[in-house]
């Protein structure tokens, strides 16, 4: 029956014609035709750098540093038990990388059209570039897995946004060799960086290797957020092109690139708890006006903006230290409520283009006579605190030089209640009122200095 079945098998009407050069030199044709088409597109293009990127740096310290680095973890001497517990470590960690990829990637489904891919696309990288410097240094285990699943969240993004960028701006007869090119850059890179990380390992140790594939994945992010054209028109923004970046979206990157090795750097030496504050101010602020929280829509972008600025008080008291305290924790509130009184009096010239643009700052929301009894309830409040803390001895006498900043803050408050509906009025006001907190946080910074013993 087989035999019958292969002599009464469809035959072709004509026989194929012999391609010129053979299989290979047809599939080589193809193959160049595919990076052609790849390296044209402008959208393409930059997506194929980066899975090549993301091939190399992450997958390959995905494979063999990280692993090493839970590995230090436990004794070197292994038996019995141990490696049993090293196992399950090892599976742990991994498992929390692949729970916040499947919760992205689900959902980006539940959200449908994304608007900015490309600017979406990049920030998943630059995460992950985030997640590998910060495991170079000295943490818990916990917080490594905390770490890793930060890391899927963003993995889980950056996969499925890059393939479907591709997807989407392929000419449609060479998407699937498009895609080839694609997959080959992203899987086919990650063994030379598995066999240079595992080298580099050998070297000068895991926790030192990462940083070099967190730092080159940081590297491609950045020369792709400032070299990539703009290719959105006016009227239809971001409808094409991986970013459409202006000039201050560029310099957030380029300052990040220039601050973060610093921050590593104290973080290093005061202890870990750093990172969590650095970390905080990050979400701050992306939570301030990226969707979908978008604060400064919600009238909340003037509290994201205190908490970050009372960061900075604990922070810096953190590097210090060594480790948390209460006093700065008390200390920073009435700060932050002075940084949050600049933001509310520099709202007021702009109230009405924010209105406009869905900006629903405090002096849109409250209106103008709102937003200045708020500024002067907010000035009260925050000397109010520092006599407080004052009274129950929780802050020394000295502390109430802060009290020096109270008449810069009433004059200001004052100006916005009179001037509040004409902005060409309001520049003594908003001059009063950054005066008012650098004033605040210089006196209160003197008066614990002069009080320390």
């Amino acid at each position: 029956a087989a035999g019958a079945a292969t002599r009464i098998r469809p035959r072709p009407a004509a026989p194929p014609k012999v391609r010129e050069g053979g299989v290979l030199g047809f599939m080589a044709s193809e193959i160049s035709v595919g990076f052609r088409a790849a390296f044209a597109s402008p959208v393409i293009a930059p997506v194929i750098v980066c899975a090549i990127g993301m091939g190399v740096c992450f997958m390959g310290a995905f494979a063999v540093l990280l692993p090493l680095i839970v590995q230090d973890y436990f004794p070197a001497d292994l038996s019995g038990s141990a490696q049993t517990r090293i196992a399950a470590a090892l599976g742990v960690f991994s498992v929390t990388f692949w729970i916040g990829s499947i919760l992205s990637a689900t959902v980006l489904v539940r959200l449908g059209e994304i608007r900015r891919k490309g600017r979406v696309y990049l920030a998943a990288l630059f995460s992950g570039s985030c997640v590998l410097i910060l495991c170079s240094l000295p943490m818990p285990f916990w917080l490594l897995c905390v770490l890793n699943f930060v890391w899927g969240l963003g993995g889980g993004v950056a996969m499925t946004l890059g393939r479907g960028l591709v997807q989407r701006y392929s000419p449609p007869d060479k998407v699937a060799r498009i895609l080839s090119i694609f997959t080959l850059g992203n899987m086919g890179a990650a063994p030379a960086g598995a066999v240079l990380y595992g080298v580099l390992a050998h070297a000068i140790g895991p926790h030192a290797a990462i940083l070099f594939p967190g730092l080159g994945m940081l590297v491609i992010v950045l020369a792709k957020v400032v070299g990539t054209p703009c290719t959105c028109k006016v009227q239809a923004p971001l409808a094409t092109g991986l970013n459409c970046v202006t000039m201050p979206y560029s310099s957030f990157f380029s300052l990040l690139a220039l601050l973060v090795p610093g921050g590593l750097w104290l973080a290093w030496h005061s202890g870990v708890g750093l990172v969590a504050i650095g970390l905080a101010g990050v979400f701050l602020g992306w939570a301030y006006s990226a969707p979908p929280l978008a604060l400064m829509c919600r009238g909340l972008g003037e509290l994201s903006v205190a908490l970050a600025w009372a960061l900075i008080v604990v922070g810096a008291d953190y590097v210090q230290r060594g480790h948390f305290a209460l006093l700065p924790l008390l200390v920073a509130f009435s700060y932050g409520l002075m940084i949050a009184n600049i933001l509310v009096g520099n709202a007021f010239p702009d109230a009405a283009a924010d209105a406009q643009v869905g900006k629903r700052t405090l002096a849109v929301r409250l209106g103008w006579r709102g937003a200045a009894g708020l500024y002067l309830v907010l000035a009260l409040l925050a000397h109010g605190w520092v006599l407080g803390l004052v009274w129950v001895r929780a802050l020394p006498l000295a502390a109430a030089w802060a009290w020096l900043a109270a008449p810069l803050a009433l004059a200001a408050a004052a100006q916005l209640l009179r001037y509040g509906v004409q902005p060409e009025r309001l520049r003594p006001a908003l001059v009063l009122g950054i005066a008012a907190a650098v004033v605040h946080g210089l006196a209160l910074s003197v008066g614990l200095w002069l009080a320390a013993p």
